[in-house]
């Protein structure tokens, strides 16, 4: 909360919601956070918009463990460039 406050403060004139990520991030912890901050707090889900090839056991598995993979997803998705038409 302290976090963004300061950032209304000094960055942004407003929030519209928080996404949490990280490999500390428990349901106790999101459920706490999201009584607490007065936007929307969400789970960053970083395989969204990848489409991967997985059994259903494993994509259950790719949705617990989401919020862990936000920095090393990136490299997985199709340029932005192949995906929008200029016309």
């Amino acid at each position: 909360e302290r976090e963004m406050q300061k950032l209304l403060a000094e960055y942004v004139p407003f929030i519209d919601a928080a996404f949490l990520f990280g490999s500390g991030l428990t349901k106790p912890m999101l459920e706490a956070a999201q009584s607490v901050i007065p936007v929307q707090v969400e789970r960053l889900n970083s395989f969204r918009m990848m489409k991967p090839e997985l059994d259903d056991r494993a994509r259950q598995y790719a949705s617990r463990v989401a919020h862990i993979f936000p920095a090393c997803v990136g490299g997985g998705l199709p340029p932005m460039q192949e995906s929008m038409l200029i016309v």
